[in-house]
């Protein structure tokens, strides 16, 4: 499960190789995070992170699906000069996409 790093907490495990833009090799993956990690995924400019999904799953807030649409849709207005194929344009417009759904759903928001 891809988490935002906001959301990466000390102990979780990633799931898959952690990458720089340039493909160059961070984490290997089965690398449990520390807090060391977290702070160095800030300088490296880590967005998120693909984490096995035993730990991930206790992060992961549900959302109705009309609302996850809803606040899709206006993010993509949002982003809709950008060319969105671009990985670090589409890393921008997931890690808004996760933040407006995690806002929606502590915030009890509902579509309408």
């Amino acid at each position: 499960m891809r988490l935002a790093l906001e959301d990466l907490k000390p102990g979780m495990t990633l799931s898959a190789d952690l990458l720089e833009a340039g493909g160059r090799l961070l984490l290997p993956a089965g690398t449990a995070l520390t807090e060391r990690h977290l702070r160095y995924f800030q300088m490296w400019g880590v967005v998120y992170a693909e984490i096995d999904g035993g730990e991930a799953a206790e992060t992961a807030v549900p959302v109705d699906p009309a609302v996850q649409a809803e606040i899709e849709a206006r993010i993509t207005d949002l982003f809709r000069h950008t060319d969105r194929s671009h990985p670090a344009v589409a890393q921008v417009f997931a890690h808004c996409v996760a933040r407006e759904l995690r806002r929606a759903a502590t915030a009890g928001f509902h579509a309408g």
